[in-house]
């Protein structure tokens, strides 16, 4: 059975060697690829440098059968050949060639031409002389030049025979040419896809002839498949962002067929991850089933070609890459000319780039001409900087005159921009008049303006569209000219859609549709914005109501005939963004402030308008209740807007009349740091960013005699003067002092920004009043390094919301003053709820929230902050924040005599105690939230001195500890119950060297220890133990046997202690625990 098997083996390797020799011989055979026998004459087999000609059968030059011509000859390979005598006998030249062009070689090595000659030997009448030859030579791909392969050449003298010429040198020294035809043979070095074959002749005298038939070409099939003529449409350097490419190749194996070709391409060389299956069309051409998408402009793409043939083990061959670039064609025009009939010299010429990549005026050469009055001689400029694709570039003649007249500078400024109507502009590309290709132009070279239909004169001529190519001469339909002033030009810009409301869009919405540029009118009816919109200019007119519900850019100016509102809901504020134009109109702008209800609680307010009507007017909704019978004396015209403001039993002063007279509106003196009373609402007014306290009942259908009234939601409006533009106010020159300030503006503000640039005000940290903290409001201190309140329950943040008033202090004890610029709105910002991450400093974090909110997920009361910075200072700093007292419970953090919300200290250590305060307790339960961050190597411990507890804090949760107080108890509810105190961490056995000592076991359940001495330096200590309070509970001195003490019976409650150890001077501690 085995030798069976083996003899099998044998046998089937045997067959396959015999199998692969065979494809390989095949392989290596030489075929022919090219026969042309002269038989049957199609025009275009051949090509000759002068017509075919017989003269006397004595002197020609022709394709023949040898019956029309004088010479003899055997072996003809059938019945016609090309042969030639005394060419220039018919008045030629005796030079003259035979051609045969485009033989396809593709795919095929080791080239061989084979040709049969002959020539007319009598045997005594050899008559070729020395200048008479027949060369044969090829062409690859269409080089242009021809290389010599088989030379035929006189032997020497004159009447000689021609033989083949083996060394080049002019001179037969081979095999005599006879009269029987001979096949002669001879290797092509070269291989490629077309062979181009030329014969040329000299011969000049009778019986100076040659006789040439069956020319043939061989060559040796290459083992895998040869891909050539790719081709591409567009062709390089035509392909703009436009056009698709379509890309075909031929594919050729001559041995195995072509199983397959795919066209790979990418937009990286080398990284072609994309295909496209290529089918054969006709021949060996195959064409991309799908042609290359259209790329954006600047792209390059590379693509190559890969075939693969049909041979049992598949052979896959790529061409090389290819590559092309995306080069959309330079498209710059003319769009606007303007000599304003007001100021002379605000004169310009305005060029967009209406192509899709930037123009590099340093790489790509573009001059502005001025031909003047009909001259052909022009004042000549070129342009320098960068205009990208869909911008404009403004020539100015005069710069102070330009920047006047339109607010900003100009791209280039010359005096060659100074037509007066009557002048020609023109752009030329690649160089100037003399030298460049003009590209675009106004007017006509050579024709004086005036009184021509591009005449300009105080006048403004503007491109109609700015889509128009650019052209060599000026097309009239093209253009609008009009009698314009400086107000009328629009240089930088395009000519603006307006967008008008008359109970409907015309053209269309504003909305995803309006460009910057664009204007907006508000002609008639009611409308909302309920989408961000930038614009160029805004106009309400008397009829017309605009509600803006987002964020309005008007980069122009506005114009306010009719009702202008901002309107604020539960969902959106609408805002103005940055805005640098001027607002004018006979008609106020309407601010609104959204309120909502469920909570009945202080707002810290302000209004974005300054008003010529009162107080009372906008948060009263113009009226005041002068009774205190609510069901008869309430006025609510306008439900779910405005509010009560009390001060009164009778309603005088504008305020609404309430049984205790209890006011609820509220300024503050930043000088005595005081707050006051509002003396009236029917008399004062509205200031644009003055801040207010009041007391947010709801809205005016609120019974306001009854405490308990749950809070509605509620707007209020106020109408007047929008502030926009720099607004600055003077605060306390106090240090420390706290100043109550309002947002100016009708948008969100970043005060990190405010507050670096304003003048001596403390720029890490500002304080705002949440009405969510607790259950009537409390502060929250905004940490503006992080971005992050404490407590972190608050929605406050470093973005100031519209109609917002925050406290801000002021740093050292000299002037200060607060400034909101324009660049200060960060309207993109959200309007709730906008936090950046904390970093990664140490820090400690404490909440006190009621236990009836924490199990109901309600909000904290208040809270502190403790960030560790090493080597900070533990001094007061401005980078501490006070803390400003709540109504409720107030949490601080106490150092000194100063009471603050933040703190930033250095590292903490061991023994290190940070003490709380905690005052205005208005429930019987809580729980504190403590969560400790990179604390490093101590544990921190929350000290409860009325209990005398001390709870370990875990780093890596937050921590919840409830705790209750009994206002009879005085050490219960005593100020400085609760601190913070900071203990070396447990070691672990590694740290006992260092460490001097170890204490086992630790915990300890019962008070019983070790206490086990790294190194013998004593025979004697004194070991004291200590609360976490520094009371000593403990103290006894001890022998040492073994390097160990023994400590029993100590008698310790549950609790973390300090074991500290006296010997020879030294003093060394570690913590214990007992269970």
């Amino acid at each position: 059975m085995g030798t069976k098997l083996l003899e099998f083996k044998i046998q089937y390797v045997i067959c396959y060697i015999l199998f692969f020799l065979g494809i390989c011989s095949k392989m290596n055979s030489q075929v022919q690829i090219y026969s042309y026998d002269f038989e049957n004459y199609l025009v275009g087999d051949y090509t000759t440098s002068i017509p075919e000609f017989n003269a006397n059968n004595g002197d020609y030059f022709i394709l023949t059968d040898e019956a029309s011509i004088s010479g003899d000859f055997t072996n003809v390979q059938g019945s016609y050949f090309f042969a030639a005598q005394d060419i220039d006998g018919q008045g030629a030249s005796a030079n003259q060639t035979l051609t045969f062009n485009n033989i396809n070689v593709a795919g095929y090595t080791s080239l061989e031409f084979r040709v049969y000659l002959a020539e007319d030997d009598n045997g005594a009448n050899e008559n070729w002389d020395d200048p008479d030859y027949v060369h044969f030579s090829y062409d690859v791909d269409n080089s242009g030049s021809f290389t010599d392969i088989l030379n035929i050449e006189a032997t020497g003298g004159t009447n000689t025979a021609p033989a083949i010429d083996t060394n080049f040198d002019g001179f037969g020294n081979g095999t005599a040419i006879t009269d029987a035809f001979t096949q002669y043979s001879i290797s092509i070095p070269q291989t490629g896809v077309d062979l181009d074959l030329k014969v040329t002749f000299n011969l000049n005298s009778g019986d100076e002839d040659i006789a040439i038939d069956n020319i043939e070409v061989y060559g040796t099939p290459s083992v895998s498949p040869f891909i050539y003529n790719v081709t591409q449409t567009p062709m390089v350097g035509n392909v703009t962002s436009s056009d698709v490419v379509s890309v075909s190749a031929d594919a050729i194996d001559s041995a195995d067929g072509i199983a397959g070709v795919i066209l790979k391409w990418g937009l990286v060389s080398g990284a072609l991850t994309s295909s496209i299956n290529m089918s054969l069309s006709s021949g060996n051409t195959y064409v991309a089933d799908t042609s290359i998408p259209a790329q954006v402009g600047g792209s390059t793409v590379y693509y190559q070609i890969q075939a693969t043939n049909g041979n049992v083990v598949p052979s896959t061959v790529s061409s090389a890459e290819f590559s092309y670039s995306v080069t959309d064609p330079l498209s710059l025009i003319i769009s606007e000319v303007a000599d304003p009939g007001d100021i002379s010299n605000a004169k310009f010429l305005e060029i967009y780039n209406n192509g899709t990549l930037p123009i590099d005026f340093s790489t790509e050469t573009i001059y502005v001409e001025r031909y003047a009055n009909g001259s052909t001689s022009p004042q000549s400029l070129q342009l320098t900087g960068t205009l990208n694709a869909g911008d404009y570039y403004v020539i100015a003649g005069n710069a102070t005159d330009f920047s006047t007249a339109y607010g900003f500078s100009a791209d280039l400024v010359s005096g060659a921009i100074s037509g007066n109507g009557n002048d020609v502009y023109a752009l030329y590309m690649n160089g100037d008049e003399n030298t460049g290709v003009l590209l675009d132009i106004y007017g006509e070279i050579g024709v004086d303006g005036t009184g021509e239909a591009w005449e300009y004169e105080d006048s403004r001529a503007v491109r109609n569209s700015l889509t128009y190519s650019p052209s060599t001469v000026w097309i009239a339909s093209e253009w609008t000219i009009t009698a314009a002033n400086a107000n009328d030009m629009t240089p930088g810009r395009g000519e603006p859609t307006i967008y008008t409301y008359n109970s409907g869009w015309l053209p269309t919405t504003p909305i995803g549709n309006a460009l910057p540029t664009d204007y907006v009118v508000i002609e008639n009816g009611e409308v909302s914005l309920t989408a961000d919109l930038e614009i160029f200019n805004l106009e309400v007119e008397s009829a017309g109501i605009l509600n803006v519900e987002n964020v309005l850019k008007v980069n122009g100016n506005i114009v306010n005939n009719g009702e202008l509102i901002f309107i604020s809901n539960a969902s959106t504020t609408g805002q103005l963004d940055e805005f640098y134009g001027s607002i004018s109109g006979s008609s106020d702008i309407t601010v609104q402030r959204y309120i909502p209800g469920g909570i009945r609680a202080f707002r810290f307010l302000t209004s974005a308008v300054t008003t010529s009507t009162s107080i009372n007017d906008n948060w009263q909704e113009g009226v005041n209740n002068v009774g205190t019978n609510f069901a008869t004396d309430n006025l609510n015209p306008n439900p779910a807007y405005g509010i009560h403001i009390t001060g009164s039993t009778t309603g005088a002063n504008g305020f609404d009349a309430t049984v205790s007279g209890n006011p609820s509106l509220f300024g503050f003196n930043n000088t005595t740091q005081t707050w006051f009373d509002v003396a009236n609402t029917n008399v004062n007014t509205f200031v644009a960013g003055e801040p207010y306290r009041v007391l947010v009942r709801g809205d005016r259908g609120i019974n306001v005699t009854y405490n308990s009234a749950p809070a509605t939601v509620t707007t209020l409006r106020a109408k007047g003067d929008l502030a926009y533009g720099s607004q600055s106010t003077s605060l306390s020159t106090v240090q420390d002092y706290f100043n109550l300030i309002g947002n100016p503006y009708q948008a969100i503000v970043d005060m990190t920004l405010v507050l670096a640039r304003s003048v001596n005000l403390n720029i890490n940290q500002y304080y705002v009043w949440d009405a969510n903290l607790g259950t009537r409001g409390a502060y929250a201190t905004v940490d503006l390094s992080t971005g992050v309140p404490v407590p972190s329950g608050s929605l406050a943040n470093q973005y100031l919301q519209p109609g917002q008033a925050v406290f801000v202090s002021t740093l050292l004890g000299v002037a200060s003053s607060i400034t909101f610029e324009e660049s200060d709105k960060a309207t993109s910002e959200s309007l709730v709820n906008v936090f950046r991450s904390s970093n990664t400093d140490s820090s400690l974090n404490i909440e006190l929230q009621a236990q009836s909110a924490f199990l109901n997920n309600g909000s904290v009361a208040d809270g502190v902050r403790v960030k560790f910075v090493a080597n900070a200072s533990n001094s007061i700093e401005a980078n501490d924040a006070s803390k400003l007292g709540n109504l409720d419970e107030t949490l601080s953090i106490v150092n000194g005599n100063n009471y603050l919300s933040i703190e930033t200290r250095d590292l903490p250590q061991t023994g290190e105690i940070i003490p709380l305060s905690i005052f205005q307790y208005r429930e019987d339960s809580y729980v504190f939230k403590i969560n400790l961050d990179n604390l490093g190597n101590v544990d921190a411990y929350l000290i409860d001195a009325y209990l005398g507890t001390q709870t370990l804090l875990d780093s890596t949760q937050e921590n919840v500890i409830n705790f209750n107080v009994d206002e009879t108890i005085s050490a219960s509810v005593d100020e400085r119950r609760f601190s913070i105190m900071f203990v070396e961490s447990t070691l672990a056995d590694n740290n006992f060297i260092e460490n001097d000592f170890l204490l086992y076991p630790n915990p300890s359940t019962n008070g019983n220890f070790t206490i086990r001495l790294a190194k013998l330096e004593t025979n004697k200590l004194t070991v004291n133990i200590f609360d976490v309070l520094g009371k000593q509970v403990y103290a006894s001195p001890f022998l040492v046997t073994n390097n160990s003490v023994e400590l029993n019976n100590v008698n310790l409650n549950s609790g973390v202690y300090l074991v500290q150890l006296e010997y020879n001077g030294k003093i060394t501690t570690q913590k214990l625990i007992v269970e």
